[in-house]
Order: C-alpha cells, then structure tokens, then sequence
C-alpha cells in the first residue's frame, strides 16, 4: 500500500470542530472587520482544516447565512479531487 504524502490533512470534520468549545478568538485577523468579499479572497489561501474552523466561528458569533454558505461552498470545493 502507499503511504500517504506528510502533506495530506488529517480527516476533521465541521462536527468534530463543533465538539469543542466554539473558538474565542477570530480564526483570522481582523475577522470581525472583514467584508463577505474580503473574507471570499481570503479563502483561497486556506486549508479545509482553517475553513471549517471559520464555519464553527461563524456560527457561534454572528451567524450569517451567507457567510457560512460561503464556507460550506468552498469546504465542498476543496473535498472534491480538484480541490
């Protein structure tokens, strides 16, 4: 069997995030002063790890539909073999 690249992210899930305690701190400086564009370009940037952290984040503050449906979108985007 192959091995795994050392690359390879480690299977969390948004429910698994969920389990802890919802984050505090901004997964993301200045979060809270970030607009729905600003936060779309910085998503390019990010693992689904760091995405999924956001949607937990976002759910437990201000709990936009928009942006979590964002977020969903790209975790979706990066599960996908083109990713």
């Amino acid at each position: 069997a192959a091995a795994k690249p050392a690359t390879a992210e480690p299977a969390v899930t948004e429910a698994a995030c969920a389990e802890t305690a919802a984050p505090t701190a901004p997964p993301i400086a200045n979060y809270e002063q970030l607009t729905v564009a600003s936060l779309r370009a910085r998503l390019r940037g990010l693992t689904i790890i760091q995405v999924r952290e956001l949607i937990v984040y976002e759910r437990a503050h201000a709990d936009r539909p928009d942006v979590v449906a964002m977020f969903e979108r790209r975790v979706a985007k990066l599960e996908t073999p083109e990713g």
